[in-house]
């Protein structure tokens, strides 16, 4: 599919061994859908889009290239802010993702300017096996803890002055 959109808004609406190769183009998902879906082929940077509704897309794998693959619109809870991969929108790969392919998965919480993350793949052992989900980039953390570290040097020269 080059540069148009492929709307999917019922279960299993396309058919497991089904392969997509999206060039430009945009997988949408539109209300509550589960699929399973075969392999998933970029032949350029892409979306997958899920809507408003509660997705859970099981590919049968990921065929990048050097493309990236941006995904809109995901309400999901990220490890890192207690989440336990079972949440409201939930991607899978059969297969474990290489770092390079996981770098260049982007999830959104909107149409693409609200960046959560990049992609992680849940371990085999978390009962999500193959789930990519988003995690915030090296610079986010390094951030948060610069932040943690100036609050909690005011707070122990604001404790230095009562005590003196």
């Amino acid at each position: 599919m080059t540069g148009g959109s492929l709307l999917v808004g019922a279960n299993d609406a396309i058919g497991n061994s089904t392969g997509i190769d999206l060039a430009g183009g945009t997988l949408e998902f539109s209300g509550n859908v589960t699929d399973t879906i075969g392999a998933l082929t970029l032949s350029a940077n892409s979306v997958i889009d899920l809507g408003t509704g509660s997705v859970v897309a099981i590919f049968a794998d990921l065929f990048m290239g050097s493309y990236t693959l941006a995904v809109h619109n995901w309400t999901g809870t990220t490890l890192w802010n207690g989440g336990t991969g079972n949440n409201t929108d939930q991607i899978y790969f059969n297969r474990a993702l290489g770092s390079g392919e996981l770098s260049r998965i982007s999830f959104y919480s909107d149409f693409g300017s609200s960046f959560v993350g990049t992609g992680f793949q849940l371990g085999l052992g978390s009962g999500f096996q193959y789930e990519v989900i988003p995690v915030p980039e090296p610079e986010t953390w390094l951030a948060a803890a610069l932040l943690l570290a100036g609050a909690g040097g005011a707070w122990a020269r604001g404790r230095h002055r009562r005590e003196g």
